[in-house]
């Protein structure tokens, strides 16, 4: 109202503030405690990279996402540090005085921004295998393909945008006020996905509107998922085949071993 008012909410999370409770919860702390040093060694490793490289260091993709990985990883350290403090903290100053409200609406908050980090964090540690198999032929055709045509994907991405949102705006003009999936812009975005990947609701297009409702169907379904995926296909696959075909008479640069034997002699050397 044009008075003011106000809107109540209420949030719950569970998260597990005490971390170091069972026989398990130790062998994590001792898990953690190994990847601190790993992550200490790693750390120590690229910086003697970029100060050997400099800016030569950041061409490589798999040298950023090195980056990334320690950075997430020391955040992740110092917060895991400070809300074992705080929480010991909390916890002692409610034990000795129980009439005191214990506030932990900051500290679970951030423990699920905690959680967040952590997911990709190892996310992009897994990701990182590829580092380590690219020197098989076999196993580095993904990282050739999609690095080979990814010209054609940029052109077909900013085609795809712009029939994608154009369908967009024209499904949230027509059937915004009737119906829900697309009441919004937004809702309207996602539920394309929706019906692109077989979710979709037909008889709602059609109740809102008898005409346009099946042609705005039918027109999406037609561009969108036989024309652009179809092009999407072709671009991957035609750019996969040349890969194959230029691998097919060329040998392993490495192999796995060879190349954790080099590292090995790395390290002695340093």
């Amino acid at each position: 109202p044009a008075t003011g008012g106000a809107f109540s909410s209420w949030t719950f999370r569970t998260v597990k503030l005490i971390r170091y409770v069972t026989i398990g919860d130790y062998f994590v702390l001792a898990c953690e405690a190994i990847f601190c040093l790993f992550i200490l060694y790693y750390s120590v490793e690229e910086v003697i990279e970029i100060k050997k490289h400099r800016l030569s260091y950041f061409k490589s993709i798999w040298n950023i996402l090195d980056i990334l990985v320690i950075i997430i990883s020391i955040i992740c350290v110092a917060f895991n540090l400070y809300r074992t403090i705080e929480v010991g903290d909390k916890l002692k100053s409610l034990l000795e005085d129980p009439t005191i409200f214990a506030d932990f609406e900051a500290l679970s908050y951030w423990e699920t921004r905690f959680s967040n980090a952590i997911a990709i964090a190892t996310f992009l540690a897994w990701i990182k295998i590829f580092k380590y198999i690219s020197f098989n032929k076999t196993m580095t055709q993904l990282s050739s393909t999609l690095g080979r045509c990814a010209k054609d994907l940029a052109g077909f991405f900013v085609m795809f945008i712009i029939i994608f949102l154009a369908f967009t705006q024209l499904g949230y003009l027509l059937f915004g006020s009737q119906v829900k999936d697309f009441s919004t812009f937004q809702n309207a975005f996602f539920t394309l996905f929706r019906i692109i990947l077989g979710d979709f609701d037909f008889n709602q297009l059609e109740t809102a509107n008898r005409i346009l409702g099946p042609i705005f169907f039918m027109l999406f379904v037609f561009f969108v998922f036989f024309v652009l995926i179809n092009m999407f296909l072709a671009i991957i696959n035609d750019t996969y085949s040349e890969v194959k075909s230029d691998m097919a008479n060329q040998k392993n640069e490495f192999e796995l071993a060879d190349y954790f034997k080099k590292g090995y002699t790395k390290m002695l050397d340093k």
